[in-house]
């Protein structure tokens, strides 16, 4: 009786030891395959991020046609890209002045002061010339239009020595020396851009220049 009682016994324990190694495979064989899932997950995920820093490096590293980027003579390789400087570049050409004859005209007349109408040493009037000089620039209201001054010119009625021969008007002082445009484009171009932060391209062709 008690060997039976004993191997009763031992049975039973080893079933319970079964069971629990059961239990132990089953969590072990699901944690294998959540790491294998994992895993294959990881692999796509690098597969990806390699193919993406590939394109990147295709587009950081890649050859640009620019100018100014030569190959060497007789050489392996490439030189580096020159710098391109600002400005005009040697041996191209010029930006060409652009006509103004299109717009409307505005004439009109600057005398010469009344000291220089005559001689400052005997006091003989001089000659108005009938051909005056001329003083033109660009100028806007509501458009733009072309502001010509004709500078009257007086030649001397006598010969005293020392005199100039001929005086000629004073055209009205430029904002900018030698500029062709007048204040009140600059003025007109100055309040578009920083008042109204309009591009200058945009306001030079709404100004038709």
């Amino acid at each position: 009786m008690d060997n039976d009682t004993d191997l009763a016994a031992r049975v039973v324990q080893l079933e319970q030891q079964t069971m629990w190694l059961r239990t132990e495979v089953a969590y072990w064989k699901a944690q294998h395959d959540r790491a294998r899932r994992r895993e294959a997950e990881l692999k796509r995920e690098l597969a990806d991020t390699k193919g993406r820093v590939k394109y990147l490096e295709g587009r950081l590293y890649a050859r640009h046609s620019e100018q100014g980027v030569t190959k060497k003579q007789g050489g392996c390789g490439e030189k580096k890209p020159v710098k391109r400087r600002r400005g005009g570049q040697p041996g191209s050409n010029g930006s060409q002045r652009r006509n103004y004859e299109g717009l409307e005209v505005h004439e009109e007349s600057c005398e010469v002061e009344e000291q220089d109408k005559q001689c400052p040493v005997c006091g003989v009037p001089r000659k108005r010339l009938s051909q005056p000089d001329h003083s033109e620039r660009i100028e806007i209201e509501v458009k733009a239009y072309r502001r010509v001054i004709h500078l009257q010119k007086y030649v001397a009625g006598c010969g005293c020595p020392g005199r100039a021969a001929v005086v000629c008007a004073k055209a009205p002082a430029h904002l900018i020396p030698h500029s062709r445009y007048g204040t009140s484009v600059w003025a007109h171009i100055v309040l578009q851009k920083y008042h109204f932060q309009i591009p200058v391209a945009r306001i030079l062709k709404a100004m038709s220049l």
